[in-house]
């Protein structure tokens, strides 16, 4: 076990976040499936045009 490895496996978020890919906020997701006529394909719809707008992978 190398200290390269616990950081990694402790904040996997500090290495996700360089891939350059948008990070998705699952308690959004959730919050909003819980309403009324919210599916996944509008959540996702925003998901990638939130990641665009800010110059991320989707």
């Amino acid at each position: 076990m190398t200290d390269k490895w616990l950081e990694e496996f402790l904040f996997p978020e500090i290495k996700q976040e360089a891939s350059g890919r948008h990070l998705i906020n699952f308690e959004h997701v959730h919050n909003e499936l819980a309403k009324p006529n919210v599916t996944l394909t509008l959540l996702h719809d925003e998901y990638v045009r939130e990641a665009k707008s800010v110059n991320k992978i989707p």
